[in-house]
């Protein structure tokens, strides 16, 4: 469950249904060059073909997203989103044209990453540099649709590394981090406001110890 669900639950606004399968739509931002475009949509298919992803439509913003990445003097990863009326123009089609019930985004994420922050990361004990940008993209699609959502960073291929940390190794080898998204949110919890009809095993904030 994304972080402003998690919120929401925790407020005791929203609920959380459990869910083996939901209707995954692939939202790439219109700024991702053709080649890693096609990476992206290769994951997907891999998705699919070897993991059963209901990964069922996918859509291209109108409109490059402007995504901007910044590290906080106090080693916060932090950063904006230069088009938002874009990305929740494209998740809306997902999921009133293609009856998407989640949205896996993938922006491109400029490639002028400080070296040691990169470094730092690939060897196990930095900072995710992309986290708080990823994180005001899903929290806004979440808020806004009531829609599970994740993000997956667009970058170019990075240069061959011999020390990386072993839990970055599937990530550069994968050459996208889109397949953990997509797995995570097919089975992700549909997200309740209290309208729907209760069933069993729907889970509230009260439903906790």
């Amino acid at each position: 469950a994304e972080g402003y669900a998690l919120d929401e639950f925790a407020a005791g606004r929203w609920g959380l249904r459990p869910c083996t399968s939901q209707r995954v739509g692939l939202l790439l931002d219109a700024a991702i060059e053709p080649a890693l475009r096609t990476r992206h949509l290769q994951a997907a298919d891999a998705c699919r073909a070897t993991l059963g992803v209901d990964v069922a439509a996918v859509t291209t913003t109108d409109e490059p997203l402007g995504v901007d990445v910044r590290i906080s003097p106090a080693g916060a990863s932090w950063g904006t989103l230069g088009r938002p009326d874009a990305l929740l123009r494209a998740a809306r089609r997902l999921r009133d044209e293609a009856g998407c019930t989640a949205i896996a985004v993938v922006a491109r994420l400029p490639d002028d990453e400080d070296e040691q922050t990169l470094a730092d990361y690939r060897a196990g004990c930095g900072v995710d540099s992309a986290g708080g940008v990823e994180a005001i993209i899903s929290h806004l699609v979440t808020k806004e649709l009531r829609l599970p959502c994740a993000h997956a960073p667009a970058l170019g291929a990075l240069e061959l590394e011999p020390e990386l940390a072993a839990r970055a190794c599937a990530e550069e080898l994968g050459h996208t981090f889109l397949p953990c998204v997509l797995v995570n949110l097919g089975r992700a919890p549909s997200l309740l406001d209290g309208s729907e009809r209760p069933q069993p095993g729907d889970l509230w904030r009260d439903d906790l110890d």
